[in-house]
């Protein structure tokens, strides 16, 4: 359960356990098994609070999570954070991205993440282009 995660971390931090980026990704990932997306938001908050700088792994997490959950608008959001902030979104994070959208019939936004990937010299696979189909 998610809250038992978070209320280990809470233990980690009160024993002054440091926490890192691969803790948090941990706990973003674990939010993905009961579709507890808002606590993966919160991990987020919590990094930035503890000046934790999310890494490609932390986004990718973020927008499996937010998929799977139907949040496909924070999913594209979160998508154009990491690469304003200079992590280039590999094939996977693309395929992620185009499944948030693809699952809430968002084509036009799928269409735009593909030209993105394009544009980024990343070449498509079968799950890409099942996306776009």
């Amino acid at each position: 359960e998610i809250a038992v995660v978070f209320n280990l971390l809470s233990e980690m931090q009160g024993l002054k356990v440091q926490i890192d980026v691969v803790t948090c990704n941990t706990v973003i990932s674990a939010s993905a098994e009961g579709r507890h997306w808002q606590w993966a938001l919160q991990m987020m908050d919590d990094m930035r609070w503890h000046s934790i700088e999310p890494d490609l792994i932390t986004y990718s997490t973020l927008i499996t999570v937010l998929s799977r959950a139907e949040q496909w608008r924070l999913a594209i959001e979160f998508f154009l954070t990491m690469q304003a902030e200079g992590l280039g979104a590999n094939l996977i994070v693309f395929n992620t991205a185009m499944d948030a959208c693809e699952r809430a019939g968002q084509w036009t936004s799928a269409v735009d993440l593909l030209s993105r990937m394009s544009r980024s010299s990343l070449e498509s696979d079968v799950i890409t282009v099942s996306l776009a189909a």
